[in-house]
């Protein structure tokens, strides 16, 4: 029994099912309502309390947090929405990335974290890889070109990101990429899909075998930025090989 499982919680809960036509609930109904209210502060979308009024257990209220979450705002809460608002950002988003955000989202729901640094890790992998395939189609050069198809064959996320910075940052500097392209994100693009690689790789490899909890939330919150920005530089390279 937790320390928040107590008759009032029992008595407020079939009360509040009575006054919904809910009719009775079982032990187990109980059981699994006490579970809910606690991931719920956990996550600190409810905190003890009404106000100064009545500042304790059993009553509950909506932390600033919680408020934010149920505001509409896409969030891990509802992996659905996330999804969503990844393809309202970019409307022809890869199928495969959507299916690993997707999956990753309700992995970090669930509490399994080192599934969901490898989901959202395997899906920023996949972005830029198809951002590699783009330039690689714009490369005018065979030499490069071939380079560039070695590469995709055998990929190496280290030359992958160095590859797209020398050529984005190339472009930049000969004034042939407008602003709105690139809008001076290269570096954070790359950082952010580096930070999103070392979760994963940390996920996966035996020697490290650890995923720090708040860097994979940060990387679920910020791998929406990362994606618009490394989808407008790969429409950017496939209108302009033609």
């Amino acid at each position: 029994m937790t320390p928040f499982f107590d008759p009032i919680f029992v008595r407020g809960v079939r009360e509040l099912a009575a006054q919904a036509n809910l009719g009775s609930l079982d032990k187990d109904d109980v059981l699994k309502l006490n579970e809910i209210v606690w991931d719920l502060v956990i996550e600190r979308i409810l905190t003890c309390g009404t106000g100064t009024g009545e500042p304790t257990w059993p009553f509950l209220r909506l932390t600033d947090h919680g408020r934010a979450v149920i505001s509409g705002e896409p969030t891990y809460f509802d992996p659905e929405e996330y999804v969503q608002a990844l393809m309202n950002l970019v409307p022809d988003l890869d199928s495969v990335i959507g299916q690993y955000a997707l999956e990753g989202l309700r992995c970090f729901r669930q509490n399994l974290i080192f599934a969901s640094a490898v989901m959202i890790g395997a899906a920023a992998e996949r972005a830029m890889l198809l951002l590699l395939e783009a330039i690689r189609d714009w490369e005018r050069e065979d030499k490069k070109r071939k380079k560039l198809d070695s590469l995709l064959e055998r990929p190496s996320l280290p030359r992958i990101f160095e590859t797209i910075r020398t050529t984005v940052n190339s472009l930049i500097a000969q004034k042939i990429m407008p602003f709105k392209v690139h809008e001076g994100s290269t570096e954070h693009l790359l950082s952010l899909s580096e930070m999103i690689r070392v979760q994963r790789n940390d996920a996966v490899h035996p020697t490290a075998a650890k995923v720090n909890r708040r860097k994979v939330f940060l990387a679920i919150q910020t791998f929406p930025v990362a994606i618009e920005g490394i989808y407008r530089l790969k429409s950017w390279f496939l209108e302009e090989s033609g």
